[in-house]
């Protein structure tokens, strides 16, 4: 919201007429109605006190209500987190199966499976290693033809 600016010795009257109209040019007709009659309610108590103080002291009042209803709201909410950590903690634990079905029979397969992949990667390294491809190049003669 834009500051209305008010001298010294201004007239409380005008200033608070500005900001009722500068709330509904904007579209705050709610909020100007509510400031009005909160702005009549402190000028009453505080006449020493500006349209612009009024209206501070207005909208610190009314954000210290709605932070103390939303966090009034939230206790709710975080109030049940301890129950249902905990309750995710025991359906952890409860459903912790380390091996996951593995029994004797599939870890001996396993086991096996490495060990025959272990022994092919041998022979092909083996294979490849050896050139198997230079060695015929260097057991057929040059310019003679199969």
């Amino acid at each position: 919201m834009a500051i209305i600016p008010v001298g010294e010795g201004s007239n409380w009257n005008a200033d608070l007429q500005a900001i009722l109209s500068a709330m509904r040019a904007k579209g705050d007709n709610q909020l100007a109605s509510e400031f009005s009659s909160y702005a009549q309610t402190f000028h009453a108590q505080y006449p020493q006190y500006t349209a612009q103080q009024a209206i501070d002291a207005f909208l610190a009042t009314n954000l210290g209500k709605s932070l103390a209803a939303g966090l009034g709201g939230t206790t709710a909410v975080l109030s049940q987190l301890p129950g249902a950590a905990a309750k995710g903690a025991e359906n952890a634990v409860s459903n912790l199966d380390v091996f996951k079905g593995l029994n004797l029979g599939s870890l001996i397969l396993r086991i096996g499976e490495v060990i025959l992949g272990v022994v092919l990667v041998g022979i092909g390294l083996n294979a490849l290693l050896k050139n198997p491809i230079g060695k015929a190049a260097s057991v057929t003669p040059v310019g003679k033809v199969l």
